[in-house]
């Protein structure tokens, strides 16, 4: 069925009545502790946006917002409570569906690249880079998407050299090299605090455009063989992949997109 806000509502309230809310292992501490906050918010929520835009008192662009948000939140506390890949990026996939929705392809193009929508980021038209920032500028280059964009090595340290030195080795596929950029990364970030604690209302819990590099390193072949559990979690949405079909089909350059019934 063609991707429609109306369609896409059916699609979410078929998978959350399919969803089951289990005793999982949780990827990050405190996450279970929500469930039922997650539980008793999330359909009603729903519900209320739907219900607003159908009697005319929210309009569709604000409707696609809020829906943007609560499918976003549920994906990430599903990765955060330790559920199968396949169900959080199910979840992923319609976020990615809503970005869709709202034009925002930019966000598309990083989130179909975690949530294997390989279809969808295979549509998507050259984008300039929005960002100044090195990350996002390395994804940009990485998809070979971007326009007119190149990045000096002048001045760099840190991260920044960390994230700069995958422009080649990602693509030459230097697992080792690429791997030691992922550690040096993780450990930039667990200087600035913890990366394994949830905190509801914050999401999502992984930083996206590095995830979305780390997918390309995974079709590149990379497959983490050195990371420890902790700089594993830190990539994983990136570096796992789900035995799923995917949601989305989209047609001439995002024009027209389906959803898989």
């Amino acid at each position: 069925m063609e991707l429609s806000f109306e369609n896409l509502y059916l699609v979410i309230k078929k998978d959350w009545d399919q969803l089951k809310f289990n005793s999982n292992i949780p990827r990050f501490k405190n996450a279970i502790e929500y469930t039922e906050n997650i539980k008793s918010d999330f359909i009603s929520n729903i519900q209320s946006i739907h219900d607003l835009h159908h009697t005319g008192k929210l309009k569709l662009e604000d409707a696609i917002t809020f829906t943007l948000d609560f499918t976003l939140e549920l994906s990430s506390f599903l990765f955060a409570a330790g559920y199968e890949t396949k169900i959080w990026k199910r979840w992923l996939s319609i976020y990615t569906a809503n970005l869709l929705l709202a034009k925002n392809y930019p966000d598309v193009l990083i989130y179909s690249l975690i949530a294997e929508e390989r279809n969808v980021f295979e549509s998507l038209p050259d984008l300039p880079s929005r960002s100044k920032q090195i990350s996002e500028q390395v994804l940009w280059i990485l998809t070979r998407k971007t326009i007119n964009h190149a990045i000096s090595s002048k001045n760099l340290n840190g991260i920044d050299k960390s994230l700069y030195s995958l422009l080649k080795s990602i693509p030459v596929k230097d697992y080792k090299m690429i791997e030691k950029s992922f550690k040096n990364i993780v450990a930039y970030f667990i200087e600035e605090g913890a990366i394994d604690t949830f905190v509801f209302g914050q999401y999502p819990v992984f930083e996206p455009v590095l995830c979305a590099i780390a997918s390309i390193a995974r079709s590149n072949g990379y497959k983490p063989f050195n990371l420890s559990k902790e700089e594993y979690l830190f990539f994983e949405p990136g570096l796992s992949m789900s035995d799923r079909q995917p949601l989305i089909t989209c047609k001439k350059k995002i024009s027209t997109c389906y959803l898989t019934e």
